[in-house]
C-alpha cells in the first residue's frame, strides 16, 4: 500500500481490508508500504490502523490537531512510526512468496510495479503491466475499445500543443459540437480520477482555461 501517488491514502482501507480477511491457515501477510519515493518499508500490522499514511510520519505527531505534512514536504528518509524495518527491492522475494497489491495511482495502475514484481520473480494479483499500460492511458484504452467495436462515450483527446496553442474558439466549437455538457476534462496519462474537472456550461471552459 502507499506508493507515489497522492491517492496513496485510498489504499490504506485496501489493504487493512485483504490483512482482515486473508485466511490464515493459507496466508501469513506481510504489510509493506512503498513511500512517496519508491522505498519499500516493512511495516509492523499496527500501521494499518491509522486513518491516513501522514499519521504513520512521526513528525506530524508534534503539529496541532487538523494539520499534518506529506512526505513529499519532509526530510527525504523520514521517521516512520510502527516501522519494522526498511527492506531493498533486491530482498523482497526473502519476505513474500505473493504480492497483493492495494495500491492506487502511479505506479501501480500503470504497470511499473507489476514489472518491477515480474523482474523479482514474484506472483501478484491483477494483471499484466502491458495491460495496466494500456488501461491507465485512457486515449489509448479508447483506440484499443473502438478498433474492436466496442462502445465507448464520446471524447476528444487533446495534446498538449493543441491546449495551450489552439485558435481563439476552435476548442469550444470542437466541445460544444462534438460532445454535450457536461463534459469532463481529465489528463490522458493519469490512471486514476486524480486530476478530473466537471464543466457544466460551456462558459466553464473558458474559466477552466
Amino acid at each position: 500500500f502507499g506508493g507515489p501517488s497522492r491517492e496513496r491514502d485510498r489504499s490504506l482501507p485496501n489493504a487493512r481490508s485483504i490483512y482482515a480477511l486473508l485466511d490464515r491457515s493459507v496466508f501469513e501477510p506481510v504489510p509493506l508500504l512503498i513511500d512517496a519515493h519508491g522505498q519499500l518499508l516493512q511495516m509492523q500490522p499496527a500501521a494499518l490502523n491509522v486513518p491516513s499514511i501522514r499519521d504513520l510520519l512521526a513528525a506530524n505527531q508534534a503539529l496541532p490537531d487538523g494539520f499534518s505534512l506529506s512526505q513529499e514536504s519532509l526530510p527525504a528518509t523520514p521517521e516512520w512510526l510502527y516501522l519494522e524495518k526498511p527492506l531493498a527491492w533486491a530482498d523482497l522475494p526473502k519476505i513474500i512468496d505473493f504480492a497483493w497489491m492495494a495500491m492506487q495511482g502511479t505506479f501501480a495502475e500503470d504497470g511499473q510495479l507489476q514489472e518491477q514484481l515480474e523482474e523479482l520473480g514474484l506472483p501478484y494479483n491483477g494483471f499484466s503491466p502491458a495491460a495496466c499500460r494500456y488501461t491507465s492511458d485512457r486515449t489509448r484504452l479508447r483506440d484499443l475499445l473502438d478498433l474492436h467495436d466496442f462502445s465507448t462515450t464520446p471524447a476528444i483527446a487533446i495534446d498538449q500543443e493543441e491546449w495551450t496553442g489552439h485558435a481563439s474558439g476552435t476548442l469550444h466549437q470542437r466541445v460544444t459540437t462534438e460532445l454535450q455538457y457536461p463534459v469532463w476534462i481529465r489528463p490522458g496519462d493519469v490512471p486514476t480520477l486524480a486530476g478530473q474537472t466537471q464543466l457544466e456550461h460551456p462558459d466553464d471552459l473558458e474559466r477552466f482555461e
